[in-house]
């Protein structure tokens, strides 16, 4: 990506951020420490039982995340591309 295509997704990726509920941005820290996240990350690092855990996300999968094993036992999730992209260039911000 050129540097002036970059600046100018920076409104935009800032104002998706924004639109998350503090909940949704813990689980974003997640995905920045590891690609694949399963129920029991999310409880985890959220502190949550992982029964209330259960729902999360599904609640999210048509905002951030998708399926990435859909095991009954282990189910684990990723970011969507577009996601991913937000995270990797707001973790690129965050340290350069």
């Amino acid at each position: 990506m050129q540097i002036k295509e970059h600046a100018q997704s920076l409104p935009q990726q800032s104002e998706r951020l924004r639109q998350l509920s503090p909940q949704q941005k813990k689980a974003l820290v997640l995905f920045v420490k590891q690609r694949e996240i399963s129920l029991i990350d999310f409880s985890e690092h959220l502190k949550l039982k992982p029964r209330t855990t259960y729902a999360l996300p599904k609640k999210w999968l048509k905002e951030f995340i998708q399926i990435e094993n859909t095991s009954k036992k282990v189910p684990t999730y990723l970011l969507t591309v577009e996601w991913e992209q937000i995270v990797v260039n707001s973790h690129k911000e965050f340290f350069t």
